[in-house]
């Protein structure tokens, strides 16, 4: 898309736009927010318990959360559904 000729692009703008209009992006926002909340809550829990957690794990379940959440409308979760320390 960066790369893309200046044709090329305003075909590809046309198509995109509608996708990212201000009213999705602030609610896209609001749902990164929230994920991330989830994501702050299960740490400080296991921050509580003194149990190390899995970085590499985490980064993987707030990306799939988040596209789970704003791309198909799922509460995925996957901070209360699994291991978080696995």
């Amino acid at each position: 898309m960066a790369t893309s000729e200046e044709e090329d692009w305003k075909k590809l703008r046309t198509k995109l736009s509608p996708t990212f209009t201000m009213a999705k992006m602030k609610i896209i926002f609001d749902l990164t927010v929230e994920l991330a909340k989830q994501m702050r809550a299960s740490f400080t829990k296991h921050a509580m318990k003194k149990i190390p957690v899995n970085a590499e794990f985490c980064v993987y379940c707030y990306i799939s959360n988040t596209i789970g959440t704003c791309s198909f409308e799922l509460d995925v979760n996957s901070f209360r559904d699994r291991a978080f320390c696995d």
